[in-house]
């Protein structure tokens, strides 16, 4: 869960009320609408960081149906942003061939990456060699073989949207919380200039 609040809430309606000259009940107001306004901005700072990192499948992997943004109110002047969601399967990032594993024209090694701008890497794990598979159903996935499993294959798995929002949210912290103090004098300063 990333949490779009940086500093206490108290402290930040006391310094509001100061500026706004004691007119404390308009203070929760402001930084609402503060708080709402970098919570959309950071929303798109984390996809952006997302997008650019991660090279992903987007008819398989939604970042919008994972990473939800909370709005903040008046009785609470705090936006969330969470995520949820469970881990991501490799077939949902670069894999080359993505072809099914076929006796006589099965490549020597599948390859593929999860960052931009890493070279493909053979899907090797457990020194067991990764390769495609279609099971009954149609439905195809990376696999590998596991000695140690009581089924002959499992899944090969990758970042979870929880774990790419995170790192988007570390890439970004810096500059929401630089938008946020520049929404607290935006909206600070329309009030003032409203009661003129």
């Amino acid at each position: 869960m990333v949490n779009v609040q940086f500093e206490p809430e108290k402290e930040a309606l006391e310094r509001i009320s100061r500026a706004i000259g004691g007119v404390s009940y308009k203070a929760p107001t402001i930084l609402k609408d503060a708080s709402n306004a970098t919570g959309r901005y950071a929303m798109n700072r984390i996809f952006r960081e997302i997008e650019k990192r991660y090279d992903y499948d987007d008819n398989a992997i939604h970042l919008k149906e994972a990473i939800k943004r909370k709005s903040a109110t008046y009785a609470n002047p705090r936006t969330i942003i969470h995520a949820r969601s469970t881990m991501n399967k490799l077939m949902n990032f670069h894999v080359s061939p993505r072809t099914v594993s076929v006796t006589g024209a099965r490549p020597e090694v599948y390859k593929g990456h999860v960052l931009r701008g890493h070279g493909d890497k053979s899907v090797i794990k457990d020194g067991f060699k990764g390769f495609i598979v279609r099971f009954k159903n149609g439905h195809e996935e990376m696999v590998a073989r596991d000695s140690s499993s009581r089924y002959p294959v499992n899944t090969l798995f990758a970042p979870s949207e929880t774990h790419m929002a995170k790192r988007g949210f570390e890439e970004s912290e810096e500059k929401i919380h630089q938008k946020l103090e520049q929404n607290l004098q935006k909206f600070t300063q329309k009030f003032l200039n409203s009661r003129r």
